[in-house]
């Protein structure tokens, strides 16, 4: 996969780490964030390729009466069933990898293009993206089970079954060119992702 635009850096870690925010705080500084899990919502709406990909390998049972797909039941599926969720994988990856394609090739030249890709280093990323730099958002795993429990009503169980889904959060940690502590405080957090922003725009 060719990019036209070589200034691209990747945002990555795991589920409740915060990645959202430092998304939203780097796009406030007038830079351009590509979402995967946006794109992958818009793949799957009702009609689109994914959703017809899912209706034929996991059946009707995961979309509801109007036709959209129940993105509950197939959690239910995919983070008990290893399999079902890696295949799950195989049939949007693609598919989110095109879409994302697309809009690197449509943004500015002259500056880094962001991509928050959560699943980064599970899917092989580096050999897609050709990144010039990969951020990992970390968080300690209670205070991500808290921010599960809370913001989207999981159960602890719940919680610790899609934090165990991904690669470990300390060897994505580990992998990267920089790594936020999200532990602390919103303004602790503009801080690391300002001080990032000048080390790679400099």
């Amino acid at each position: 996969m060719a990019n036209k635009n070589n200034n691209i850096i990747v945002i990555t870690g795991g589920i409740a780490s915060g990645k959202s925010s430092v998304s939203q705080i780097i796009c406030e500084h007038g830079y351009k964030v590509i979402c995967s899990d946006t794109i992958a919502h818009q793949v799957t709406q009702k009609g689109k390729k994914g959703a017809l990909l899912i209706r034929k390998h996991f059946g009707p049972t995961v979309f509801n009466k109007s036709g959209q797909l129940d993105r509950k039941k197939l959690a239910e599926i995919i983070f008990t069933k290893p399999k079902a969720k890696k295949k799950l994988e195989t049939l949007l990856h693609p598919l989110i990898r095109d879409e994302i394609q697309k809009q690197i090739n449509k943004a500015p030249q002259n500056k880094p293009v962001f991509l928050d890709i959560p699943l980064y280093f599970e899917t092989k990323g580096k050999a897609f993206y050709k990144p010039q730099a990969v951020i990992c958002v970390y968080a300690n795993q209670n205070i991500r089970i808290d921010r599960l429990k809370k913001d989207r009503g999981y159960t602890r169980k719940e919680a610790l079954d899609r934090i165990h889904s991904q690669m470990d959060l300390r060897e994505k940690c580990h992998q990267s060119d920089f790594v936020i502590k999200n532990n602390s405080t919103l303004t602790d957090l503009k801080r690391q992702v300002e001080q990032i922003l000048i080390s790679i725009t400099a």
